[in-house]
């Protein structure tokens, strides 16, 4: 495989380089001491990594490549780069979706949508934080008597409200302990913290978009994610269903879903639910479209957040109600039907 834009070449090296050790490093003698310009170059790096040659047996080898301002092979190019202008970005991400292993595009910010829609079509998970939000402020709500501090988007305020009411049923010392409580498919849980020398509530939610296969859940302060979840669970319900028409039983992320094999990286799929059972939430996910009968052939099961990964798109349905059956084009929605 030959690249032709050097910044693509760059992220694959970073990992044959720097993280997998496959290939040697650029070790030159660097820049000049008088150099201080951030936006210098070292040829002879930048040279030695456009002439360097990966042979197709370890471009096979790179699973993940990761977009980030602080990449060592950046420092190796531009060593003085304050990552504030487009110096390394690629302009043609065909020939990183070209990898024949590539599972994984994390990148520190949301990629052009373009490249976003390339890279899921060829079923590559695209972790760029569009799913979370940085701008949070934090609410003060009234848990029974506990007053606890919720960090979330200002637009999700009103749901809030709808989490103190799912608290409400707790006696106290399940609150106070971190029993967690159900909105939409998110869990949340109410922790002390410490802050100054004085203790503190805070509500917490799980980083869902961590892949969660044996790993334990990995809670953290902003709720944004999982109300973003919810709002978009609640509207989408709305419009299939119809104003106040029950949703549920809405599963938990926690809960498994079945995939069938090639279901993960296929282009069209579809997503049918059957009634849940206790730690099942009755989704099944399928390549092609649905065809109306018979038992998934040897399904791998998966916490349903394994869904915020591969087929985000499907995420807004996942409080609708048995029955349900959702097709998509990678990760845009072609059709809703419930019986």
């Amino acid at each position: 495989m030959e690249f032709h834009d050097l910044a693509a070449k760059l992220l694959v090296l970073d990992q044959l380089c720097h993280q997998l050790r496959l290939l040697p490093p650029y070790d030159g003698p660097g820049l000049p001491d008088d150099r201080h310009d951030a936006t210098a170059i070292d040829e002879a790096a930048r040279s030695y990594y456009r002439d360097l040659h990966v042979p197709d047996e370890l471009l096979a080898r790179v699973t993940t490549v990761l977009f980030d301002g602080g990449n060592s092979v950046y420092q190796d190019v531009a060593p003085l780069w304050d990552g504030e202008d487009d110096l390394f970005d690629v302009r043609d991400w065909r020939e990183i979706a070209a990898l024949p292993a590539l599972e994984v595009v994390s990148a520190a910010g949301p990629l052009d949508p373009a490249a976003r829609r390339l890279l899921r079509e060829r079923g590559v998970v695209v972790d760029d934080g569009s799913d979370r939000s940085a701008v949070t402020r934090g609410f003060l709500r009234d848990v029974g008597d506990l007053k606890v501090r919720m960090s979330a988007e200002s637009r999700h305020a009103a749901l809030l409200d709808g989490l103190v009411e799912a608290f409400a049923p707790l006696p106290v010392d399940a609150v106070t302990s971190g029993v967690p409580v159900q909105l939409g498919c998110g869990l949340f849980r109410i922790v002390p913290e410490e802050h100054g020398g004085r203790a503190e509530w805070v509500a917490q939610a799980p980083d869902y978009f961590r892949d969660l296969r044996g790993a334990p859940l990995s809670w953290q302060r902003s709720l944004s994610q999982s109300l973003r979840i919810v709002d978009a669970q609640r509207q989408l319900a709305e419009e299939v269903l119809g104003d106040g028409a029950p949703s549920g039983p809405a599963p938990s992320f926690t809960d498994g879903v079945d995939v069938e094999p090639g279901a993960e990286r296929a282009r069209e799929v579809h997503l049918r639910r059957s009634p849940p059972t206790p730690g099942r939430s009755g989704w099944c996910l399928r390549p092609g479209r649905p065809d109306g009968s018979g038992a998934a052939p040897n399904p791998t099961t998966y916490p349903l957040a394994h869904l915020l990964r591969i087929r985000p798109g499907a995420v807004p349905a996942l409080a609708l109600p048995p029955g349900t059956t959702v097709v998509l084009d990678v990760d845009e929605v072609l059709s809703i039907t419930t019986l």
